[in-house]
Formats: C-alpha cells, sequence, structure tokens
C-alpha cells in the first residue's frame, strides 16, 4: 500500500534540493556574465544620441549608452532604423558628444503602417562592454530599452 505521507515528504525534500541547485546555477551564471564583461561596470558612460525627423512629422529619438570611460575603443555607431513604406527621411540631428564623429543613421521605409524598428550596433575594439539601446518613435512620451554588448546587434520594436 503506498504511503501518501512518505512520498509527500520525499517530493517536498526532492523540490528544495532541486531549488537550491537552480539558484546556486543562476548564481553561477551570474558571476560568469560579469566576468566575461569587464567594463560593464566602468566609470563613466560614453552616450550617442540621434534624433531622426520623419516626413509624417514623427521624430524617432535614438541612444546608446556605453559602459566605457570614453570612445577611445569604439570605431563606430551604427543606427539602422526601419520605419513604414511610404515614409521618408527629413533630417537627422546628431548631438555634440565623444560619439558624434563616430555616430551613422541608416534608413529604410519598409514597415508596415504604424511600425518602427531600430538596430544599434556599437563596434568596439579590443573590449567588451554594456550597451544600453533607448528608442521612441512618433509622439509617445514612452521609452524602449532593452541591453546588449558591444560588437553585437541591438533590436528594438516600436508600434507608434
Amino acid at each position: 500500500m503506498l504511503n501518501i505521507r512518505k512520498c509527500g515528504k520525499y517530493v517536498m525534500a526532492h523540490f528544495r534540493q532541486q531549488t537550491i541547485v537552480g539558484l546556486a546555477v543562476m548564481l553561477s551564471l551570474t558571476i560568469g556574465m560579469l566576468a566575461t564583461t569587464p567594463q560593464a561596470f566602468a566609470a563613466s558612460i560614453c552616450r550617442g544620441d540621434p534624433i531622426v525627423t520623419l516626413s509624417n512629422g514623427y521624430q524617432v529619438s535614438l541612444s546608446v549608452a556605453i559602459n566605457l570611460p570614453d570612445a577611445t575603443n569604439i570605431s563606430s555607431v551604427v543606427y539602422t532604423v526601419h520605419v513604414p513604406t511610404g515614409v521618408r527621411l527629413v533630417s537627422v540631428v546628431y548631438t555634440h558628444g565623444p560619439l558624434q564623429q563616430k555616430e551613422r543613421v541608416l534608413f529604410f521605409a519598409d514597415q508596415p503602417a504604424n511600425q518602427y524598428t531600430g538596430d544599434f550596433l556599437v563596434n568596439a575594439a579590443n573590449v567588451s562592454a554594456a550597451v544600453t539601446a533607448y528608442v521612441s518613435a512618433g509622439g509617445h512620451k514612452s521609452l524602449i530599452v532593452t541591453n546588449g554588448l558591444t560588437n553585437y546587434p541591438i533590436h528594438i520594436a516600436v508600434s507608434a
């Protein structure tokens, strides 16, 4: 005959053991990720933030924050903007700062209505650093934020 009480105690003990093992694995992965991005907690942040104005009156604000003390190791920052078909690029304003000469915006009108996407690529030589990318489109006050690393593309999509 099956003893439910013994079975329940076994299941709970097994569950606790699995939870502890899971937490240990997550902690070691987190520590490992921090070890592979030595610049992730640099004292300064290098920023870039061009503003794209579109023929539909919308402004698309793009921004990256790179956890590096300066722009020395950054070779380029490429923002690829995809907007709805039929929308034209009116202007790009590169704000002043250490990345201004290294920034470039690529523009494509190839999205469905009300869809805006941004691809961000921060190219850095001999360094891996955390990158935070931001984008807002249209008249929206909300800001979409995502994280990545230098030398890897970061993708953000916004519906206006």
